[in-house]
């Protein structure tokens, strides 16, 4: 290298030397922008932008494109500046521009599209205000109508013919209190048989306003809004919530026992249906509707008379006995039909001759259990006796039978009420023989045969003493009353002869 180059090269980097410190010493003497370096400029320029951006809010659009101006030919010419220094040196700068032969190259601005962006976001800013503050608007007028609608201004109510100014938030509740309910009372709690079970536990004090019904739920948060007819009156009482039983409705009687031979239950009695409420909180009863009518039990009386026959029924009381194969065998070889009304204890002792009876075609009937004088036992003793007759002849038997004979002949209405539903008939006479009077043997076959007549019954006895005459007087009893005309028949077969009707006993 020459001497020349030397003071060159050394002049060179003396210039850049100096350069850089007075560039230095720019910055750190002068901050607000007057630099000679194009470093400097860019960074003013820089930190011009960034203090202007944080004051943008308020400041004109004309002001910040001078101000952007101003800087952007600040930075051509220091760009320039370097260019010409470029040309001596033909070396790089330290702010990254760089000097090709005599051309420098050239900055591309972006400050017109960051500005044109801000200007942008500004406007939709300006927008969304306007918007917030319609909105708010809109809220607030809302909000004041609302407020002198239902709070501010006063109504005035009428209550049952007197006027009452009221503020319009006023609700139906603070109106009753404030008003002691207009003298009003709510109903009472009843009890199902209507007596009261606490007083004002029924239905609240009735308000309706211009003739809607307010519930006592809804009193507290219903107001006065307009003008309005208010009614209150007392409320209702209430009846105590209950359980509805269905509860049996006995029958009636229609009984007709005043002198027939046969009485006969042309209808059973059945028992009708009726609801019952049970308090749940009273636990009282009350008798409510029929929801199914009863039935009466019907009972009445004959004098049986077939027409255009000419029968007779024999029938014997007390058996079995020692006495009854006799009877049966005379019976059997004339060739007539009887009936024989046998006692429960009597058929068990017996039980050979009441199966004899049934096989030889008679009928098989009961006299009662024990014998006893029914008229004078209670309800349930007499059923029992009753029930005890019918089921000894039946197992003796076999038979079932609801055919009865009265001891004595005692039945009346009373006994049939107290037997209702075991009897279909209890059969009578209307020839007695006697026998049990033990008056001889002649004598018991005029008390039979002086007395006949077309559907006659007769007494007789095969047990409960001495029958010997019994036996001796019955053959001439059938022969006369063969001869005579007439036929022999058991009960069953007399009542079918004259059509009755018969309910069954259950």
């Amino acid at each position: 290298m020459t001497s020349e180059d030397k003071n060159s090269a050394s002049s060179d980097n003396t210039d850049n030397v100096d350069n850089t410190d007075n560039a230095d010493n720019t910055d750190n003497t002068d901050n607000t922008g007057s630099s000679n370096n194009a470093d400097n400029t860019d960074n003013t320029a820089h930190a011009g932008r960034t203090a202007r951006s944080d004051k943008a809010v308020g400041s004109s659009d004309d002001s910040s494109r001078r101000q952007l101006e101003q800087h952007g030919t600040d930075s051509r010419r220091q760009l320039e500046q370097h260019g010409t220094d470029g040309k001596r040196g033909g070396s790089a700068h330290g702010d990254g521009s760089a000097t090709f032969g005599s051309e420098p190259v050239e900055e591309i601005s972006m400050a017109g599209v960051v500005s044109e962006k801000k200007l942008r976001w500004r406007r939709l800013a300006t927008i969304a205000i306007a918007a917030v503050l319609a909105v708010a608007i809109v809220a607030g007028g809302l909000g004041c109508w609302w407020m002198w609608r239902y709070r501010w201004r006063n109504v005035t109510v009428t209550v049952d013919g007197k006027s009452l100014t009221l503020p319009a938030r006023t609700t139906v509740a603070a109106l009753l209190a404030a008003n002691k309910y207009f003298g009003k009372k709510s109903g009472d709690l009843l009890a199902v048989d209507g007596s009261v079970i606490t007083a004002g536990k029924g239905n609240p004090v009735a308000v309706s306003i211009n003739g809607r019904t307010i519930p006592a739920s809804d009193e507290s948060s219903t107001t006065m809004t307009d003008d309005a007819t208010i009614t209150v009156g007392d409320g209702g009482n209430v009846t105590e919530s209950y359980t509805v039983k269905q509860v049996a409705v006995p029958y009636g009687y229609d009984l007709d026992v005043t002198g027939g031979s046969i009485q006969i239950m042309t209808q059973a009695g059945v028992n009708g249906v009726r609801n019952q409420w049970v308090g749940d909180v009273s636990g009282k009863t009350v008798d409510k509707e029929i929801v199914k009518q009863p039935v009466d039990m019907v009972v009445k009386d004959y004098n049986p008379r077939p027409d255009g026959k000419k029968v007779i029924a024999l029938t014997f009381d007390d058996g079995p006995s020692q006495y009854t194969d006799d009877i049966l065998k005379i019976l059997v070889d004339k060739g007539v039909k009887a009936t024989f009304f046998d006692l429960g204890t009597q058929a068990l002792a017996y039980a050979d001759q009441e199966q004899a009876m049934l096989k030889d075609g008679m009928q098989v009937a009961s006299h009662s259990n024990t014998h006893p004088y029914l008229p004078s036992m209670s309800k349930d003793d007499l059923r029992a006796e009753i029930q005890a007759g019918f089921a000894n002849i039946e197992k003796a038997s076999g038979v079932q039978t609801t055919v009865f004979r009265s001891p004595y002949g005692a039945f009346g209405a009373d006994q049939w009420k107290d037997a209702a539903g075991l009897i279909s008939m209890n059969v009578l006479w209307d020839i007695d023989s006697e026998d049990w009077r033990k008056p001889g043997v002649d004598q018991i076959v005029a008390n039979v045969v002086n007395y006949a007549h077309n559907g006659a019954i007769a007494l007789m006895h095969d047990g409960g003493g001495d029958r010997s005459e019994d036996i001796k007087a019955l053959p001439t009893i059938i022969d006369k009353l063969k001869a005579d005309g007439y036929t022999f028949v058991t009960i069953d077969e007399l009542v079918q002869m004259c059509g009755y009707t018969v309910a069954k006993a259950s």
